[in-house]
């Protein structure tokens, strides 16, 4: 197919990378590319995805398209293909206006063996009623609902999170609302409507050329991606609809006035509720207006000195364990105020103090400090510069769904999103009267505000309530009935593993080498004297990398409990700088302030520096422990925790017990800390010359041909500290391994 039907325009993601899009003139297919040097390519095939009911239509057919298609009836194949192609497996996401699939791979070869494959699965799935059976929804043998979709729902529908979250759509939009609706699936309705034919009708509405993006990011030739995109675009040309409507393209009532709904949710701990107020803000079309409420919510929140933390998080008896603005992009963004652990006898409270407190005093230009204001939006630059160099490819995949969501086919809409940073050098520019209007105009509208109230005894009740409504489903199937559901389900697991690939289609799609221009030759090394296959990449970094290494064999076990709660203090505490005691406020604007420069004494200020006051630590560790309280609730994270403990030869310093203790400051420990490490304090190394002296290492590394060293130096890692043998190990270093061949 000739590469004439598609047109392309180019921009540039900040400055920095080229970003082609091509169109198709014989369809809406649009096809994304971004010039990402590095081995690496990776790629995003996104749908724009509505739903107006709770049925998790997204949700479910993200599941069962990986179940395999009516070209490759076989479950898992693509996970095998990708492994076969230098690729760690497939990934997708569903989101409440669009769902994603992911693959990556080392070098371009891989990809675009797996990527007609993927496509295929996409587009063409075989959506067999086995399949939803096992992957969506089931009865079992003892009358007990399964599946993995609805297993996944089950685990975050009872949480109070949850329930405020849903609340407050049903709240902000009309009934059946594309954004009120639950995208994931709601366990009734996953029981009792939700379908394989429901699945099959929503596949035909949305899985289409005209409504798909494929973005990929990386160093490749765009010919032969359009080729393979053109293939595609031929083959399935007869399944586009003959009328397809964009999807989102309604308008959305305002909040006609304020709504305060306080709901009962089950909690193990009694005394810690939730409380989150929303706004609907600017259009998504307004990226400006957007990109400076994230600058204005990052002063508001961020950091000792920002008035919510002061207000509500750093005081001697809290309001919350945290207190978190965002922006949600949608048609009309909904910004979300969040505090977190509230007390169970503030969680009425907190609005009145935060529109009292908080909104009042910022409604006058001398509330903000400007020169603050500079260091966060300069920082944003930094960030936004860093992710560049680490994550582009994930970055530009942001921008351009953002793009396929809302950006209505306009070119100048996409060139604004790719150039963040000249945004926020023009936010440099604004006085304190542009942000005072800008908070006044967003946070004076109607707002909706949903309170979580924790209850124990909804806990009994909702387990209780499962209990009888599984023994009812028991009893009205019958023993027979029972029987059946097993046979059904044993017979949908059978049928869906039955059929293997053949091996003739996975050596086909075997790749057995890099092609050339992925493994660049290097000048000062000499990749034939190590006794592996090797492949070095370089980039140009823009940021060195430090850390402060922390030894801690010589401290007890008692002493390693306090670990956490002495790291917060390094960064949130009252400190001498040069002979001067600077209050933690003041440290905070200097930490950010001083973000883009090179530290010749940082160690010595966050280390022998810490002035150790009790006050400060007792309210430091009341926000840990309110933390500590908020992880215990989450069953993943503990899992994760306890895994990972025994694995690392370490202790687990994370408070997840009992930090009662913490609340009652040990100044003694503090000093006695300081004392027994200084030897590690010392920073007696400049960054700049540590890391020639390690590029040293490396390079002798590389000719005495030892099997342990670095691949891929990407960071400049400095160590800070009297660990010179560490400096080595610490580099940034990233294997991969497949067919023999480490990158």
């Amino acid at each position: 197919m000739s590469i004439k039907n598609w047109t392309r325009t180019i921009f540039k993601f900040n400055d920095l990378v080229e970003v082609s899009l091509y169109r198709s003139s014989r369809t809406r297919l649009q096809v994304a590319v971004g010039n990402v040097p590095g081995p690496m390519v990776k790629g995003v095939i996104s749908f724009v995805t509505e739903a107006d009911n709770n049925d998790g239509l997204p949700h479910t057919l993200e599941h069962l398209v990986f179940m395999g298609s009516k070209k490759y009836p076989y479950k898992g194949v693509l996970d095998i293909i990708a492994n076969r192609c230098l690729a760690s497996g497939t990934n997708a996401w569903t989101d409440q206006d669009h769902t994603a699939y992911t693959l990556s791979t080392v070098g371009s070869e891989g990809f675009f063996k797996v990527l007609p494959i993927y496509l295929n699965h996409l587009l063409d799935p075989s959506l067999t009623n086995e399949q939803f059976l096992t992957e969506v929804h089931h009865i079992n043998g003892q009358g007990e609902d399964g599946g993995v979709v609805y297993s996944e729902m089950q685990d975050h529908e009872s949480e109070m999170e949850t329930i405020v979250h849903v609340k407050a759509q049903r709240l902000l939009y009309p009934e059946n609302n594309p954004y009120g609706v639950n995208t994931g699936g709601e366990l009734k309705y996953l029981r009792e409507t939700c379908s394989i034919d429901k699945c099959r009708d929503y596949h035909k509405k949305f899985y289409h050329l005209q409504n798909m993006l494929v973005s990929v990011a990386g160093t490749f030739e765009h010919e032969r991606l359009l080729e393979i995109m053109s293939q595609i675009e031929e083959s399935y040309l007869e399944k586009i609809p003959s009328a397809f409507a964009q999807p989102f393209s309604f308008t959305l009532p305002p909040i006609a006035q304020n709504q305060e709904v306080y709901i009962p949710c089950p909690a193990d701990d009694p005394t810690r509720g939730i409380v989150e107020i929303h706004w609907f803000g600017p259009n998504s079309d307004e990226h400006e207006v957007v990109t400076a409420l994230h600058i204005l919510f990052d002063y508001m929140e961020n950091t000792a000195v920002s008035p919510l933390q002061k207000d509500f998080v750093l005081i001697s008896d809290p309001f919350a364990s945290n207190a978190t603005f965002s922006v949600n992009e949608q048609k009309s963004c909904v910004i979300t105020l969040s505090f977190q652990n509230v007390p169970s006898n503030k969680i009425r409270e907190v609005a009145k103090k935060f529109f009292d407190k908080t909104y009042n005093d910022h409604l006058v230009d001398d509330a903000f400090d400007l020169p603050r204001m500079n260091d966060i939006i300069e920082q944003h630059i930094l960030s936004t510069l860093a992710k560049a160099e680490n994550k582009p490819h994930d970055a530009i995949f942001g921008h351009l769904i953002g793009h396929q969501l809302y950006g209505e086919n306009r070119d100048d809409l996409l060139l604004k999103r790719l150039d963040e940073i000249a945004t926020l050098r023009r936010l440099k520019k604004e006085d304190a009267s542009f942000w005072v209007n800008l908070w006044k105009k967003h946070l004076s509208q109607p707002y909706v505000l949903v309170g979580g109230l924790p209850d124990e005894k909804l806990v009994d009740e909702i387990a209780d309530k499962e209990t009888q409504r599984i023994d009812e489903q028991k009893k009205k199937l019958g023993s027979d009935g029972l029987k059946q559901k097993e046979k059904d389900l044993n017979d949908a697991t059978k049928k869906n593993t039955e059929s293997k690939p053949p091996q003739v289609l996975l050596d086909e799609l075997i790749v057995q080498q890099l092609e050339k221009k992925c493994q660049k030759k290097a000048q000062k090394y000499d990749l034939e004297k190590l006794p592996l296959a090797t492949m070095l990449h370089f980039t140009e970094p823009k940021f060195f990398q430090m850390y402060l290494l922390l030894d801690t064999l010589k401290l007890s076990d008692e002493q390693k409990k306090w670990l956490m709660l002495f790291t917060e203090l390094m960064f949130d505490s009252h400190t001498y700088v040069d002979g001067q005691l600077w209050s933690a406020e003041d440290m905070a604007k200097m930490l950010i302030r001083r973000a883009s420069r090179t530290w010749q004494n940082g160690g010595e200020i966050f280390t022998k520096g810490i002035h150790y006051d009790a006050k400060r630590i007792k309210m430091i560790a009341q926000r840990l422990a309110s933390l500590a309280r908020e992880s215990k609730r989450d069953g993943v994270e503990q899992v994760e925790r306890a895994s990972i403990s025994p694995l690392d030869g370490g202790v687990n310093i994370h408070l997840v017990g009992d930090t009662s203790t913490l609340t009652t400051p040990n100044l003694p420990i503090w000093e006695s800390f300081k004392k027994d490490n200084a030897s590690f304090f010392n920073v007696p190394m400049d960054p700049v010359k540590e890391y020639e002296r390690t590029k040293e290492v490396v390079e002798g590394a590389i000719a005495a041909g030892k099997k342990k060293m670095v691949f891929r130096i990407r960071h400049a890692n400095v160590i800070l500290g009297q660990f010179p043998e560490l400096a080595m190990q610490s580099l940034s270093m990233t294997f991969a391994q497949s067919s023999g061949m480490l990158q």
